[in-house]
């Protein structure tokens, strides 16, 4: 809501001041400007939508004549919650001569709205700032936007982008500008602040903003800031609060006993400050809701804190100081400089501070009850509703010289106070957990290889098999985040792209690939209503089209490009996952709310060029030596690795060998195949796994579909496409015959009952006999009974299960399918329904019987499985003996890809012999060359192309007059050192070279007819023409 009607006195008086702070229109590109940037933008990911800037006002929109800027939820910009709000420092520096001065910077000061920041860090050295505080790229960042063609400016260690949330944002100010001082007799701290913001979508997540300040000393005299406080000041207008029509009402909690993350009353620090109000706003949609901010992480304190000056809550010295402060006034009580702002940062009552009895005025908290029932902590009575502002800190503490006091407040906003709590212990469990929420995928490893006319990308599947970390967080029935549809792996597709130039605004989408799988959904910028709750907004910004089931080849070819012209790329993964979930009328658990996050994406750049004119490419066999895949769908590909200088192909034999099968990453229930590729001397090549993803039965045989990672070596890539499995005569189908005999023990082994889960799913071990041996323990290790102070009615049972055909021991998890054991008979269980012990007190699911290696057994079977009798459980070292007899007695018995092994021969690329018809393909591009040629790189870095040569030449180039001005030699192997190691490397593509335009003297040829002589080492030779024109 505009506020210019109460506030039109101070907007006059700072109209000057005004205009020459946020003269330049959001529009304009910060590049175009010439002084310094002030720069403004929204946050719009998630339901709260709000502006930021680069001068630390927040959530008002100053570029429109100073709006309110924070409004919620998303598509109805009328219903606003804030007019404006900042960050506020304040703190004391000691003189040399004994005094002090008293200090604060102000953030936002709601009474003018204005700031004491401004953009850009502290002045520096570097060269990109020609002049103080006028860099113009000290602007506001955003994850998701091109940020005017500049790069994100936060990096990981390995220098991708680091980026946490769904929707960062990133800037910087200080306060070192005195002509922006709100009082002339206020010093500046000499502070350096860098704002970060990150927001998620989802059921509770999206009503939540979290912002991070990191507020660093960088005084020029190189003191301390003394008695330092810092927190934020908020001017909250819930709708329209101008005259008679201001009704807000404000309450704050300090300490609460709740359920946090599985813990029943948990006490508390909840540091929250909130804004409400009791009455509808008129023309809106919805009644409105609570804003709130909390406090999440403060500065520690550097000394004991007595915090209401009675000794009765003392902060340790070294512990997180928390929400020390909240004070509010209103507009006729704003403190108007900058002596009464930080008393109210220390917890005073600026309005009745005496120097001479300071204690009098000492008031941190407001001397509040339950003004208003049903909302937590102490409210105010409704009889105070009003317009109202507030500043709640975290202090006093020391900030020493060059160190950084970190500060991070979530702003929430709820229908109302129940739904408030959830969400405060929502936005901490996403902090404690290190910023626990639906994020992208991360960076896609790939390479660009320029080819003749077009560019190969070829990209891996790493990235799928990273489990989503938001997951463990999803997935704790006991959190109120829980989402059984949660996808653990949700990497869905990937999007690869195109442009000119690299910069933000030029990339085109090429190609877009999706898993063959259900998800196939369409999304739409539009709003969803949520489990049929009409209050309820869910807002999804993505994709038109998430995917068509096309599947994923792991690589593209870019055609029709023209040679010589360098081109950038990226691939990006994208994920399909669920931000909340029903249930079906026949109890099946479906997701809902789609959320589709496409990630961030490196950028390579690749040249098309002309293939070596002589080159005859290498060749592979590959032989089956045993197993029983179908080897027509094994395929290799030669490719040629330019991103890295790679060693010489030469003539090799490859051993592939499959190990033992495991549980794939990307699905549990389906397996992963170890392999190793050796060469001929044994040695180590590659060793890693394809993990299945997807799965069907076709005419007894078994189909796979692999999430397969490329394994680049000496210039060749391996991977699978697919593969069949010939199952007629497996040891697990639905004819052979199962036999449990009780070996040792007097269990009675006619109700036990053993069968395969799935005669599909048989793919783990598939062995003919398991031995199952029992063990008496103590809860929860493997210490046999009578080994520790345990008696014997405390025992806990569990087992070993041993492979013998395979000679491996079945490893347990909770997975509920698997390559692994647990208890409970049941395929439908959940992971924590699955233990690995049993007691007289287990649930008695578990208790019915155990799986295994996609076969399971009821322990007491009659018409139906039943629990164990506990009374009749076996003993310690009580042995069970699986077998299973095969349909097909004469069957010689083999085993899914386990031993499954190959052999492949590569011959290298060679280049052939150069005749004369191998150099009448050679070419001058451009002819005639043109300055300013679509081929030069810039202004200063001209090129001309000699095309289609041989692996080694020598060109030479003469003015019409006989006159050398230029020699090139071409050869596509170089010497590499690397590690004290010298190696031949090469760059089968590189059928070209490069002239600079240049002479052999360094200057630049007069325009006219040149002569161009290519001479091989084996004396071959073609002359031709080409032209300069200027």
């Amino acid at each position: 809501m505009n506020k210019n009607f109460k506030k039109l006195f101070f907007v006059l008086l700072t109209l000057l001041f005004t205009l020459t702070i946020f003269a330049r229109p959001a529009y304009i590109d910060p590049k175009m400007t010439s002084g310094r940037v002030f720069d403004q933008r929204i946050l719009d990911i998630n339901q709260i939508n709000t502006y930021i800037t680069n001068f630390a006002i927040f959530a008002q929109d100053v570029y429109s004549g100073n709006n309110s800027g924070l409004y919620w939820p998303a598509g109805f910009p009328q219903e606003t919650y804030v007019f404006g709000a900042g960050v506020w420092v304040g703190g004391i520096i000691e003189n040399d001569d004994g005094t002090s001065d008293t200090t604060m910077s102000c953030g936002y000061y709601p009474n003018s709205a204005s700031t004491e920041f401004v953009p850009g860090d502290i002045i520096d050295a570097s060269p990109d700032r020609p002049t103080p505080y006028n860099n113009p790229w000290d602007v506001v960042y955003i994850s998701t936007s091109d940020n005017y063609g500049q790069p994100w400016p936060l990096k990981t260690t390995s220098g991708a982008d680091s980026v946490v949330s769904m929707q960062d944002s990133y800037t910087e100010f200080n306060d070192m500008d005195i002509s922006y001082r709100l009082v002339a007799s206020s010093i500046p701290l000499e502070i350096e602040v860098k704002q970060t913001t990150y927001a998620w979508v989802g059921p509770l997540k999206e009503d939540i903003i979290f912002i991070k300040y990191d507020i660093q000393n960088k005084r020029s005299d190189k003191k301390d800031i003394k008695k330092c406080y810092v927190g934020i000041g908020a001017d909250n207008d819930i709708g329209n609060e101008a005259g008679d029509a201001a009704n807000d009402l404000l309450g704050f909690i300090d300490t609460m006993t709740v359920d946090y993350a599985g813990v029943n009353d948990t006490l508390m620090q909840i540091n929250v400050g909130y804004q409400f109000q009791l009455e509808s706003e008129a023309n809106w949609t919805h009644f409105p809701g609570i804003v709130a901010y909390k406090y999440l992480e403060s500065p520690k304190a550097t000394e004991p804190i007595d915090l209401y000056h009675n000794g009765s809550f003392i902060i340790p010295a070294g512990e997180r100081i928390g929400m020390t402060t909240f004070n509010y006034f209103t507009i006729q009580t704003d403190p108007s400089d900058h002596i009464k702002r930080y008393l109210v940062l220390a917890g005073y009552d600026h309005t009745l501070y005496n120097p001479n009895d300071p204690e009098a005025s000492y008031r941190p908290f407001p001397n509040w009850g339950q003004g208003v029932p049903g909302y937590p902590g102490k409210t105010e009575d409704p009889t105070a509703a009003g317009d109202k502002r507030f500043a709640m800190a975290s202090g006093p503490f020391t900030l020493k010289y060059d160190s950084t006091a970190t500060v991070i407040i979530g702003i929430i906003i709820s229908k109302n106070s129940a739904e408030m709590l959830n969400k405060m212990l929502i936005a901490q469990q996403i902090y404690d957990q290190g910023w626990l929420g639906p994020v992208a995928p991360g960076q896609v490893n790939f390479d660009v290889v320029g080819m003749d006319k077009k560019v190969v990308i070829y990209w891996d599947n790493a990235q799928e098999l990273i489990p989503d970390k938001y997951y463990s967080l999803v997935s704790d029935p006991s959190l109120p985040t829980y989402n059984p549809a949660y996808r653990e792996y949700d990497i869905e597709g990937y999007n690869i792209y195109r442009s000119r130039t690299g910069a933000g605004g030029t990339w085109e989408l090429l190609a877009k690939y999706d898993k063959i799988n259900e998800y196939t959904v369409v999304l739409k910028d539009s709003l969803i209503y949520y489990n049929a709750a009409a209050a309820k907004y869910e807002t999804t910004y993505y994709y038109d089209t998430v995917g068509s089931n096309t599947g994923i080849p792991y690589y593209f070819v870019d055609s029709n490009l023209t040679n010589g012209i360098q081109y950038y790329y990226t691939v990006r993964a994208y994920d399909v996952n669920f931000n909340g979930y029903a249930v079906t009328p026949s109890n099946d658990t479906i997701g809902a709310i789609p959320l589709v996050l496409e990630g961030a994406g490196k950028t390579k750049a690749a040249v098309p060029r002309s293939l070596t004119s002589n080159l005859t490419a290498g060749t592979y066999e590959l032989n089956l030596v045993s197993g029983n895949i179908d080897t027509s769908l094994i395929s290799m590909e030669i490719i040629h690795a330019l991103d890295t200088l790679i060693e010489k192909i030469k003539d090799d034999t490859f051993t592939l060998t499959f190990g033992l099968a495991e549980s794939s990453a990307v699905n549990t229930t389906l397996p992963a195949y170890p392999y190793t590729i050796t060469n001929k001397n044994g040695e180590i090549v590659i060793q890693d796994r394809m993990d299945l993803d997807t799965l069907w039965v076709n005419n007894e045989k078994i189909i796979g579909l692999f999430s397969e990672k490329y394994n680049p070596y000496s210039g060749f890539l391996f991977k699978i496409n697919d593969f069949k499995l010939d199952t007629s005569g497996w040891t697990n189908k639905d004819n052979s015959t199962f036999k449990v005999s009780v070996q040792s023990g007097v269990y009675d082994s006619s109700i036990l009952k053993v069968e395969n889960v799935d005669p599909a799913r048989m793919f783990y071990h598939n062995s003919k006999e398991y031995i199952i041996t029992w063990h008496e323990v103590v809860y929860n290790t493997l210490t046999i009974i009578g080994t520790d102070t345990f008696l014997p009615n405390d025992t806990n049972l569990t087992v070993t299960i041993h492979d013998v055909d395979n000679n491996i021991d079945i490893h347990y998890s909770n997975r509920v399918l698997g390559d692994n054991w647990h208890f409970n008979y049941s395929t439908t269980a959940t992971p924590s329904q699955c233990p690995q012990y049993l007691k007289s007190s287990s649930a008695s699911t578990a208790k019915v019987g155990l799986y295994y290696s996609g076969m399971k057994i009821s322990f007491n079977y009659t018409t139906r499985p039943n629990a164990i009798v506990w009374s009749s459980r076996p003993k310690d070292g009580d042995i069970w003996v699986v077998k299973v007899t095969p349909n097909d007695t004469a069957f010689v018995m083999t085993y899914p890809p386990i031993n499954l092994q190959y052999t492949f021969t590569v011959n290298p690329a060679t280049f052939a012999e150069v005749t004369k018809s191998t150099l009448d393909n050679i070419k001058v591009v451009p002819n005639p060359y043109v300055v300013r040629s679509e081929l030069d790189l810039d202004y200063n870095y001209r090129r001309i192309l000699f095309t289609n040569l041989p692996n080694k030449c020598t060109i030479r180039i003469y003015t019409l007059s006989g006159e050398l001005i230029a020699t090139i030699n071409h050869d596509v192997e170089i010497t590499v050192t690397k590690d004290n190691k010298t190696t031949t490397a090469y760059d089968l593509t590189k059928g070209y070279a490069e002239w600079d335009v240049l002479t052999r003297n360094d200057q630049i040829p007069a325009p006219g007819i040149y002569i161009y002589h290519v001479q091989t080492p084996n004396g071959e030779t073609k002359i031709g023409k080409f032209a300069i024109i200027k």
